[in-house]
């Protein structure tokens, strides 16, 4: 089975751009900011034009390493502006994110 490549992002200005190009096949984790919500990981994929903003809790595995946990909470909207607000006001700074 073939892994996914990963590409940090490392401005604010990357991300915007990437959220506003985002095709199906992609999507964004970012980590977020713990004090301003109780969830570790902001996803965000695209299905035709809805976005999808998933905030998720975190866990450890087996082998020591940060994972997705089982507490989310669920956004959906159509203009990325609105998206860029979301993870705005819930995102770590500076800013921790990958594309996949």
């Amino acid at each position: 089975m073939k892994k996914y490549q990963e590409y940090k992002i490392k401005s604010l200005k990357k991300l915007k751009e990437l959220i506003y190009t985002l095709d199906l096949d992609e999507g964004i984790r970012i980590l977020a900011d713990e004090n301003k919500t109780n969830y570790f990981f902001i996803f965000i994929t695209k299905l035709d034009d809805v976005f999808t903003i998933n905030l998720t809790s975190k866990k450890i595995d087996e082998n020591g390493f940060t994972i997705p946990g089982n507490k989310n909470l669920w956004f959906t909207r159509t203009d990325p502006t609105n998206v860029l607000n979301i993870i705005n006001s819930k995102m770590k700074f500076p800013i921790e994110a990958w594309s996949y």
